[in-house]
């Protein structure tokens, strides 16, 4: 990996746009996390960017507040080291990656089914059910 290193969250935010990954401090010299991850989400472009957040404790109610706010994952400080972060990072990289890609595909797909006036519709062979795709037919 290379890393930059922000001593601010709005040093963090310009450097942004020439990330793949953002590890976060919970709490910054100029706000907090989830503030930042607002101002992040806020912003089409570098939204795409997934951040983990590194906090003092490891409690179920903070953690589910950052995951909330947009984290792509948290560690506490403690655990932070040379192996786990790396790993944390490219998985959240990588998890990033296929979310994406699945959203493109869901959006080639609705523009394909309202482009085709016939019906369209999915068998799903597991539950023996027919899923309408396009609205035109569903009456």
């Amino acid at each position: 990996f290379q890393c930059r290193e922000a001593e601010t969250g709005a040093e963090a935010l310009a450097l942004c746009g020439e990330s793949d990954c953002l590890v976060l401090d919970e709490s910054l010299p100029d706000g907090r996390a989830e503030e930042f991850l607002a101002q992040l989400r806020d912003s089409s472009e570098l939204s795409l960017r997934p951040v983990v957040v590194l906090t003092a404790s490891d409690d179920d109610e903070s953690a589910g507040r950052l995951i909330r706010a947009g984290a792509a994952d948290h560690l506490t400080r403690e655990a932070c080291d040379g192996l786990l972060l790396p790993r944390i990072v490219e998985n959240a990289i990588e998890r990033h990656r296929l979310l994406r890609e699945r959203e493109e595909r869901r959006r080639f797909t609705e523009r394909i089914t309202a482009a085709i006036s016939g019906v369209v519709y999915l068998l799903d062979p597991a539950a023996r059910r027919l899923h309408f795709i396009n609205d035109s037919v569903q009456e």
